[in-house]
């Protein structure tokens, strides 16, 4: 991977051959230029150019920012997803006076997945407020929102960020070609009482009941993201005067909060250099993250999903054994 990007930099690219006859390429872009989905779009385009696609036949990258600028007329509404954060100090702490973090993939199988999804049959009768519906990622959310919590140990009050891909959500929707950065905030929260385990000996049991209440939390959350609510964010996030001091209002780095965002359906493994395609794509080793969740495809001929946590270390050794107790995600 480019270690990191030069000033003026946006995007840094390096591909190293391997001696199997295969390539492997990293890529380091700045988050505000590209979201996952434009992320794995700009690659599929790029393919096509490897490949010798003719300009006719070519997926064309749409990067029209206007698509996305404020009108003007300001925001109207209240956006408790973002905060203002105060003019930068001018001090870092240096990563090695921070707790040391890891990042580890916990598969959830396709059986796991329809283990899962049965509970949604098995909730009780939905209340007038609830959400139509929750899916398996919300679901799988949910769980891990339990199961990180516990084993951060902190037993306080919850609120997760989930980043949602507007470009179908927007009234018109996006181009299916765009590229630049599409992903708003949905806020929910979390009380500590429906975090902990039901027994003090008893990590690892969630009650069923408990996980479709938080999972129909998540989908609520999300649904609350239509396209009015997206565009009055655009007007909030367009009327501050420094952009770089929007951020969202979690404190998932080492607090009690966490960050979920999902890569699934996005064409991980659709990009195709002369008739080959990738065998894994995913994120490399990052230096420091904690409390941040990534939920894609499995590694290619592999079923289910991955569900990547970056975490503190020691807790990420605790939710280790966790998970290997969750009945959920045993086969």
């Amino acid at each position: 991977m480019p270690s990191k990007l030069e000033k003026n930099e946006t995007i840094a690219i390096r591909c190293t051959p391997l001696a199997d006859g295969g390539v492997t390429i990293g890529i380091t872009l700045n988050h505000t230029l590209m979201d996952g989905e434009g992320l794995f779009t700009f690659v599929r385009a790029w393919g096509q150019r490897y490949s010798g696609v003719a300009n006719e036949g070519r997926l064309v990258i749409n990067h029209d920012r206007h698509l996305l600028s404020g009108t003007g007329r300001g925001s109207q509404r209240p956006h408790p997803a973002i905060r203002i954060v105060p003019p930068p100090s001018g001090e870092t702490i240096p990563i090695s006076q921070l707790p040391a973090t890891t990042q580890h993939a916990f598969h959830v199988s396709r059986k796991n997945m329809s283990k899962l999804k049965a509970l949604a049959s098995t909730a009780s009768e939905k209340s007038a407020t609830d959400p139509p519906f929750v899916s398996t990622i919300d679901i799988v959310t949910a769980l891990f929102v339990v199961l990180i919590s516990r084993a951060r140990g902190h037993g306080q009050d919850v609120r997760i960020t989930t980043g949602v891909n507007a470009r179908q959500r927007l009234d018109p929707p996006l181009p299916t070609n765009y590229a630049g950065n599409c992903v708003f905030s949905a806020l929910s929260a979390y009380s500590k009482e429906d975090l902990q385990p039901e027994t003090d000996s008893d990590d690892a049991g969630i009650n069923p009941a408990t996980l479709i209440k938080l999972s129909r939390q998540v989908r609520t959350s999300i649904l609350e993201l239509d396209s009015e609510f997206l565009r009055d964010s655009i007007e909030f996030v367009a009327q501050q005067e420094h952009l770089s001091r929007v951020v969202v209002s979690t404190k998932y780095i080492l607090g009690p909060d966490l960050m979920f965002t999902s890569w699934t359906n996005m064409g991980l493994y659709d990009a195709e250099f002369s008739r080959t395609r990738p065998c894994y794509a995913g994120i490399a080793k990052v230096p420091f993250l904690d409390g941040m969740v990534v939920i894609a495809e499995a590694a290619k001929g592999v079923d289910g999903l991955d569900v990547l946590v970056f975490l503190e270390c020691a807790a990420m050794q605790r939710l280790k054994v966790t998970c290997e107790q969750v009945s959920h995600l045993q086969d």
